[in-house]
């Protein structure tokens, strides 16, 4: 079993960029993400081309790697920006070190983390997770396509779910069988700290355990019988959640309605780059 990092996303906090013309704010953008992230910055910028492509919602403007092995997006609107690593550019933090160090520096603030085991065998992935000790997470469900095979274990709509795919032939990797966790905000900021704290291979098994992988195929390289942590709200709350839902959200929901205040702008500037990790 092969187990590694294949996704990464995090998002920083943008300058006051919004009179900015678009080739201007591209350069700005650079420089901020050299500014927060420089390790990480220098990895994924140093000796590839980025070429402007359409931005994504809420960002007007996004910037694709060339070998598609990152997407920037920012806005002269919001003050935050969001920065992707896909698997190719994943593969392509170098060696232990720099990896690790790559993930120190922006696990405060990640909004996606996936990590891949590849398994050599000819299993099926309907008959993988088939065999299921837990059943906690009830969701699932089955694409099968000319190009493969994928099972969703867990809500795609979740900030933790599982897929588990194969290729067919002539796919380069047909001849494995993938397990992907997907852990999105804080569930990505905790599952940071875990492969930090205990190696990715032991975090990667104690996520098999929570999903309760027990087929023969699944032979984590770390014996462990302790499930992957989840980061949970505290759940002492219930005064404050109470106080929100009756008075809070009413007051917002007038002010907006009013023309005193504009809750979509209100969510894109303060909230969302909160939720997404952003300080």
């Amino acid at each position: 079993m092969i187990t590694h990092i294949d996704w990464l996303s995090f998002t920083g906090r943008a300058g006051d960029w919004e009179q900015l013309p678009s080739h201007l704010l591209q350069r700005h953008f650079f420089e901020a993400l050299q500014v927060d992230f420089p390790l990480i910055s220098g990895l994924i910028l140093g000796g590839y081309e980025y070429e402007t492509r359409r931005g994504r919602p809420p960002y007007s403007l996004g910037y694709a790697r060339s070998d598609n092995g990152a997407y920037c997006f920012c806005s002269g609107t919001l003050p935050h920006y969001l920065v992707e690593v896909t698997g190719v550019g994943c593969a392509g933090l170098g060696g232990t070190g720099d990896a690790s160090s790559a993930l120190l520096e922006v696990a405060d603030h990640l909004s996606r983390i996936d990590i891949a085991v590849d398994m050599l065998t000819d299993t099926l992935p309907g008959e993988f997770t088939k065999h299921r000790s837990v059943q906690r997470f009830k969701s699932w469900g089955e694409i099968v396509s000319e190009s493969g095979e994928t099972v969703y274990i867990g809500s795609k709509s979740s900030d933790r779910y599982a897929r588990v795919y194969r290729y067919n032939e002539p796919h380069p990797r047909a001849h494995l069988l993938r397990c992907e966790f997907v852990l999105r905000g804080k569930q990505a900021q905790e599952a940071a700290r875990a492969i930090l704290n205990l190696g990715i291979e032991a975090f990667s098994a104690s996520l098999g355990n929570s999903f309760g992988w027990s087929h023969p195929d699944w032979q984590p390289n770390v014996t462990t019988d302790a499930e992957a942590r989840a980061w949970r709200p505290e759940r002492r709350q219930g005064k404050t959640v109470r106080w929100v839902y009756s008075q809070v959200l009413p007051a917002l929901l007038k002010l907006h309605s009013e023309g005193a205040l504009n809750l979509r702008e209100l969510y894109d500037r303060e909230i969302l780059p909160k939720l997404d990790g952003t300080h």
